[in-house]
């Protein structure tokens, strides 16, 4: 092929190089140096993508053509008004890489920031490598006039610095910028206490976190840096919240509030029905039969979708309720934090034809630098007409959350079972293999599913798709069919589904026909939910004073916890006693005793959990 690269157009030169970049592959012996001398004679027939693209990738392959550098310099002046702003940021990163200082470009970009249809278009991360990228190589870029401001820090002997920067520009959504230095992985005490923490915070609270490496470069920091933190937020020092916790439950922790998604566990279980239609769709199809059992085994792999954020809810006190009655989908849902040790949560849900419960019992390790999870979940889907459908969920892991983007994975196989008729969905989500990164690409988020009939596997139908996008059955005459699409999340709403924005939200009467025992009457999570980080620790601090006065009280009576705060609508169920932890269902729901209730509008016999708060 390398005797070819002269008769490519520059569209492919620079997709080899881009594509090398992408796949993490730096090719053998001069290729590189036979591709850049491709394209360095035909560089005015480059057009602005595809400059772009040959330098970056480039830059990320360490591969420093300086003849080219300097060509595409001239080349990007003569024509920057066609430049879009990410190709511009693509190539300010390229030339800070080659340790180019292109100060024509440099000129030429700072006319172009007047232009106000440019820089309306410019998002958050293309303006935080215009300024590290400025900043680093020395240039001093005019762009005061935008909001931001930057200043240089000369490196200390012998030490690399890092610092952030961080700024907002007036109607856009402020940005941080960390400047990651090449000591990082070394020290991670000086780390989970340093600047890093400050940028974890930032992104909980809707600020734009933009992580760019940099070698041995002069690195910068800012004078005047707009309010780092949303108005009554604070500063945390996280490594003196975290180190205690390495290799314990963190579920038995509190948490800062700033750390914590503003809902509660129980709110955040109910997003089990976002995709509650499939039950509907299940409900109409004939009793044991295929097609029914496909529906069901869809609507265990889609509330993993939901399971990409990484921050953890708010743990909900012994006997704090959660009611959702959605119209719209037809069902109406009850929740309860039924025992404190182990904290287990029962959850009961009524539907068009159908009805849902399930109960989990969470045990959240942490090791540093990951966290595992296994939720140990027990869920069991009835319809009307008797078909009972029962499944656990897999372990799950986060990992990278201290350093860079936390990565959620879940992992693992369970079993979709049809209790009558020996019918059953044996589900896998895959686990990406470690050294291939285009394979990693393909099988990420990965589900694939086979049926069985009495331990035998059938051979059609076959489900397959990302747990994270769609879901879709291969059937038996070659067709296929999606089960179910992924819906869009709100970014500005701490990434939660369409389901869990209702559950937060509180209509005009809804307070006053809630329990006093209702997640939504918690003053915490309102505080937090309007960046009132001050009031949520404090109000969340006297709720669980109360709680532990309640321990107290019934520790002094001699009355074991069970019995002197039992749960309200949820009992043990007698025929699951002695069943393993993630086996089966050991609360039941004690029929139609919270509706009615309810519709009385007689909450007196409730405990007052969140009153005066």
């Amino acid at each position: 092929m390398l005797e070819l690269l002269p008769t490519f157009e520059p569209q492919g030169l620079s997709m080899i190089a881009y594509g090398f970049s992408q796949l993490e592959y730096v090719p053998q012996g001069a290729a590189l140096d036979r591709l850049c001398a491709a394209a360095l004679p035909r560089l005015p027939e480059f057009r602005s993508q595809a400059t772009s693209n040959l330098l970056y990738g480039l830059a990320r392959l360490d591969h420093y053509p300086a003849a080219l550098c300097s060509a595409a310099e001239e080349h990007v002046v003569s024509s920057i008004v066609s430049y879009r702003p990410q190709e511009l940021s693509n190539l300010l990163w390229a030339f800070v890489k080659f340790r180019h200082i292109p100060r024509r470009f440099i000129a030429a970009l700072e006319a172009r920031l007047g232009d106000p249809e440019l820089t309306a278009r410019m998002q958050s991360s293309s303006w935080a490598v215009l300024v590290w990228a400025a900043a680093t190589l020395g240039v001093e870029l005019q762009v005061k006039e935008l909001g931001i401001e930057y200043s240089l820090l000369q490196p200390v002997a012998g030490r690399t610095l890092m610092v952030d920067i961080a700024f907002q520009r007036e109607g856009a959504r402020p940005v941080a910028l960390q400047v990651v230095g090449p000591h990082e992985t070394a020290r991670s005490g000086e780390l989970l206490g340093g600047p890093r923490a400050a940028a974890r915070l930032l992104s909980l609270h809707g600020w734009d976190v933009v992580y760019l490496p940099v070698d041995n470069a002069v690195v910068l920091t800012t004078s005047a840096v707009t309010s780092l933190m949303p108005t009554g937020t604070t500063h945390l020092h996280l490594w003196s919240i975290i180190k205690d916790m390495i290799g314990k439950d963190v579920l038995a922790m509190s948490l800062p509030s700033e750390l914590l998604l503003p809902c509660t566990e129980l709110q955040k279980q109910a997003e089990e029905l976002e995709y509650s239609e499939l039950l509907d769709q299940a409900a109409e199809q004939p009793k044991g039969s295929i097609e029914r059992l496909l529906l069901v085994a869809a609507f265990s792999v889609s509330p993993y979708a939901t399971c990409l954020r990484t921050q953890r809810s708010f743990n909900p006190v012994l006997g704090e309720t959660f009611e959702l009655i959605y119209p719209e989908k037809g069902f109406r849902l009850l929740s309860e934090h039924v025992t404190r040790v182990p904290p287990v949560c029962a959850i009961h849900a009524e539907g068009r034809g159908w009805r849902f419960d399930a109960e989990n019992e969470p045990h959240v390790w942490f090791w540093g630098a990951s966290i595992d999870l296994n939720m140990n979940f027990v869920l069991q889907v009835t319809f009307d007409d008797g078909d009972q459908f029962i499944y656990t969920k897999v372990k799950a892991s986060i990992g990278n959350i201290i350093m860079g983007k936390p990565i959620v994975n879940h992992t693992g196989t369970f079993r979709v079972e049809n209790k009558g008729n020996g019918l059953a969905a044996v589900m896998e989500l895959v686990k990406p293999p470690l050294l291939s990164m285009s394979s990693k690409k393909r099988s990420l988020h990965e589900v694939r599913g086979y049926l069985e009939q009495n331990g035998q596997k059938l051979a059609a139908p076959t489900i397959y798709g990302n747990w994270d996008k769609a879901v879709y059955a291969s059937l038996g005459d070659g067709s296929e069919r999606q089960l179910f699409a992924v819906n869009e999340v709100a970014e500005k709403r701490w990434g939660f589904s369409r389901l869990l924005i209702h559950c937060n939200d509180v209509t005009p009467g809804l307070l006053e026909r809630l329990p006093p025992t209702d997640s939504r009457r918690r003053a915490d999570i309102r505080a937090l939910e309007a960046c009132k980080a001050d009031q949520a620790n404090a109000a969340k601090a006297e709720i669980e004073e109360r709680q532990r006065a309640a321990r107290q009280q019934a520790k002094k009576s001699g009355v074991p916890e069970i019995e002197a705060l039992p749960p309200k609508w949820f009992e043990p169920d007698p025929n699951a006693a002695a069943a393993a932890l993630g086996k089966a269902l050991r609360w039941r729901y004690k029929e139609g005793s919270y509706w009615s209730e309810r519709a009385r509008g007689d909450w007196s016999s409730c405990r007052q959990l969140f009153d005066g708060i």
